[in-house]
């Protein structure tokens, strides 16, 4: 026969220590979902008391992370073209009477220094030419920036936040094919530090009278502010 093995000399600690020992402790006095709950909020506020206690600086950053407000994206233009196109239509007719004979609408990407006409609105006697460079050069993604430093003033302008206008001979070749005198742009969104999406042009027949001038801007300023996009 063979001898009985003797007891050890120290008890054997329980199985998967204290902590699961009083896991399994509270789990077996709870009969009731009122009791489950009361336990699991208590349990949650030892570990957070826990946590604090072994290494509160995480625990600080993680609670920041998650609470700090968090940065606006950069603006976009409308991605609805009938939206666009509507906007573009009531700014044409709101300023016809200043000269006004068409307005464009583009989008910029930046990072690619790239920029392609969405749409226009127009009085009809240049609709036919402006169609034609629509079916033309407009239909292509063209540089945003060019080897024309007065375009890229006016460029550098807008992002900067300012409605400008200026002698369209002074700037892109394609307007030498419309009857305009002077050109004014602003971006989409109009503010400096919102992102800049792209921006609005409108041409004149004649120079603007002075006169006209803040209420040119202000309707501008406002339709690019309409053609933001706005996710809700």
């Amino acid at each position: 026969m063979r001898p009985e093995r003797e007891p050890p000399s120290h008890p054997v600690p329980p199985i998967g220590g204290p902590l699961v020992q009083l896991f399994l402790t509270v789990m077996a006095i709870v009969s009731t979902w009122k009791r489950l709950v009361l336990v699991l909020i208590l349990g949650s506020s030892m570990l957070c008391g826990w946590l604090i206690y072994r290494d509160p600086e995480r625990v600080y950053a993680v609670l920041d992370a998650a609470t700090r407000p968090k940065p606006l994206s950069p603006g976009q233009m409308s991605y609805l073209y009938t939206d666009i196109q509507r906007e573009l239509t009531r700014l044409q007719r709101s300023l016809g009477d200043t000269g006004m004979v068409g307005v464009t609408a583009w989008r910029v990407d930046l990072q690619t220094n790239r920029a392609k006409l969405v749409t226009y609105a127009s009085v009809p006697e240049i609709q036919a030419k402006i169609e034609a460079l629509r079916a033309g050069r407009w239909s292509l993604e063209l540089a945003f920036f060019t080897v024309n430093p007065r375009i890229n003033n006016l460029l550098g302008t807008i992002i900067a936040g300012h409605f400008v206008c200026s002698k369209a001979a002074d700037t892109w070749d394609a307007l030498d094919q419309l009857p305009v005198i002077e050109i004014c742009l602003i971006g989409v969104p109009p503010d400096a530090g919102a992102g800049f999406a792209g921006f609005l042009g409108g041409a004149w027949r004649y120079p603007i009278q002075e006169i006209e001038r803040e209420r040119i801007a202000v309707a501008f300023r406002t339709a690019a502010e309409e053609l933001v996009w706005k996710s809700q």
